[in-house]
């Protein structure tokens, strides 16, 4: 039998990686951090913190809200948007998600660049009005 390095590696698991780093520390801290460092003009830190709290089970829209905000100011704007549209899945409540949408589709059309064609097809918001005008002729005649 062959032993498999990798497989005993520490870092075979990635979560165990961000639960060791977040020991002892609490989500809503995670946040705060997480928060300066946005402040900080460090968003690379602040998506790391924020995923650490993520990882360690803080399912709270907040939460996910501000992880995909540091998506979008990275520039990764199709999984910002996938994220977005999760939590309105999961909480269609969330007023935080809906605003976030909102932004991410501002400035999206602000930097030139599209969303993801996957999510395009799925987001009810870019359903395409093909043949509108036969629909409405159609309409008129009856």
């Amino acid at each position: 039998m062959t032993m498999n390095v990798i497989d005993n590696s520490p870092y075979a698991d990635d979560a165990s990686i961000w639960q060791k780093a977040a020991h002892g520390r609490t989500a809503a801290s995670l946040h705060a951090e997480s928060a300066a460092a946005l402040r900080a003009d460090s968003p690379d830190s602040a998506l790391s913190l924020i995923e650490m709290a993520l990882a360690g089970g803080a399912i709270d829209p907040v939460y996910r809200c501000h992880h995909a905000t540091c998506l979008k100011i990275l520039g990764r704007y199709s999984q910002a948007e996938k994220s977005y549209w999760d939590i309105i899945r999961d909480h269609p409540e969330s007023v935080e998600a809906m605003q976030g949408l909102r932004a991410l589709y501002h400035a999206v059309g602000q930097c030139g660049a599209t969303p993801s064609p996957a999510r395009r097809v799925q987001s009810p918001r870019h359903q395409t009005a093909r043949h509108w005008h036969r629909k409405a002729a159609r309409q008129l005649r009856s």
